[in-house]
């Protein structure tokens, strides 16, 4: 991929220089095409530094398909991303983006976006179960 090279190129002259400690990915994702968990996984080990997702959402925009589906899907995107962080070995934190639907930056081009892990009146969703599950799974 062409903005992968272009990273690893800027990655790589600043470790030269030593100007760098981590990455920092901004996952601003699309449920209708989800990246690949063992792609995400390859690609954080490959850049030689520790790697933090900065910021996850999973925008629900384009994808069809009843709330409950919808929102299945999200789950299963948001837990695949914690996977490849976990599996990494060198993803160090995962942090959210938003509180809640009706705060997201997301609504404002697509009231169908639901990209967060809370719902408009700040209930977790599916993402949010899935997430935990992960988590206590990961740390058992």
């Amino acid at each position: 991929d062409e903005n992968t090279s272009l990273t690893h190129q800027i990655i790589d002259r600043l470790s030269q220089e030593g100007n760098v400690d981590a990455v920092g990915l901004c996952m601003h994702l699309d449920a209708s095409d989800p990246p690949d968990q063992q792609e995400v996984v390859d690609t954080m080990k490959s850049y030689g530094v520790p790697v933090h997702i900065t910021e996850i959402l999973v925008n629900l925009a384009d994808l069809p398909g009843t709330q409950s589906e919808r929102y299945d899907v999200q789950a299963e995107v948001y837990a695949s991303m914690l996977d490849a962080c976990l599996e990494s070995g060198v993803c160090e934190s995962y942090s959210v983006w938003g509180f809640g639907d009706d705060y997201s930056y997301t609504e404002y081009y697509d009231l169908d976006s639901d990209s967060t892990i809370f719902d408009a009146n700040l209930v977790p969703k599916p993402a949010y179960d899935a997430l935990l599950e992960r988590l206590q799974s990961d740390s058992s």
